[in-house]
């Protein structure tokens, strides 16, 4: 007969010592669980090895499901946030934390720096990121983002949301408007008169107005203070009064 040691109401003395018996164990539970794939063990427990006899193997892997499947299965590429849970101290290495990145850029089809404006709190919770939205880590989505490019000249009105008090700060919205301006072709303060609340609606700018009395004209005092306004010619005022 051909005996499985596991399954024992004890397995005998030494026995998780002996490798070979490791890998018979999980052809077996492999077969009790139906994994045909590779891919299937992901779904591996700690609760699965419990109920099918494997406690002590467990331990032996220092309770890490991770180490004890890639232990056996070497020759596959193997996620490791794709198991139940990552290994300890798995997010604190920052080259772990940009091999996810790029693998969850794959996954939503990111394939530019550009792309990662569009990211979000949800694709970080469905691709098995959510252990990365901590002060320890990213308080937001797009620290993720500044974080796989830190090169790339980021502009934080185009992830969506500022951080509050953003707009509190002259540097920031002078950017803005730098930014704004070369988008629109504007190259002297006079161009600013052909700018409209469309422009900066559909130019992420619209929490910027919002901030200064939901004014154009109080936006471009503000941005380009040496300048004097004529606020009949702003092409929003004289709409409005019509």
């Amino acid at each position: 007969h051909a005996w499985h040691g596991w399954l024992f109401v004890k397995a005998p003395q030494s026995f998780w010592f002996d490798v070979g018996n490791h890998r018979r164990y999980l052809r077996w539970l492999g077969k009790q669980l139906g994994y045909a794939e590779p891919a299937d063990w992901y779904r591996l427990t700690r609760s699965d090895l419990v109920a099918h006899h494997g406690a002590g193997l467990f331990v032996r892997y220092r309770s890490s499901i991770y180490d004890l499947v890639t232990s056996h299965f070497p020759d596959e590429t193997w996620h490791p946030w794709l198991f139940q849970a990552v290994p300890l101290a798995f997010w604190k290495d920052i080259a772990n934390r940009r091999a996810y990145l790029k693998w969850l850029g794959k996954q939503v089809g990111f394939k530019k720096p550009e792309d990662w404006y569009g990211i979000q709190k949800s694709h970080l919770e469905r691709y098995r990121g959510s252990g990365l939205l901590s002060p320890r880590y990213y308080r937001s989505a797009k620290d993720a983002a500044r974080e796989l490019y830190p090169e790339f000249d980021w502009k934080p009105w185009l992830f969506g949301k500022v951080a509050p008090g953003f707009w509190d700060k002259k540097a920031n919205r002078r950017a803005y408007l730098t930014w704004l301006g070369d988008r629109l072709g504007f190259r002297r303060p006079e161009d600013w008169y052909r700018v409209t609340w469309k422009d900066f609606v559909s130019n992420a700018g619209a929490t910027l107005l919002s901030t200064s009395r939901s004014s154009i004209y109080w936006v471009l005092k503000d941005g380009f203070p040496g300048h004097r306004w004529d606020r009949s010619l702003l092409a929003t005022d004289r709409s409005r009064r019509r």
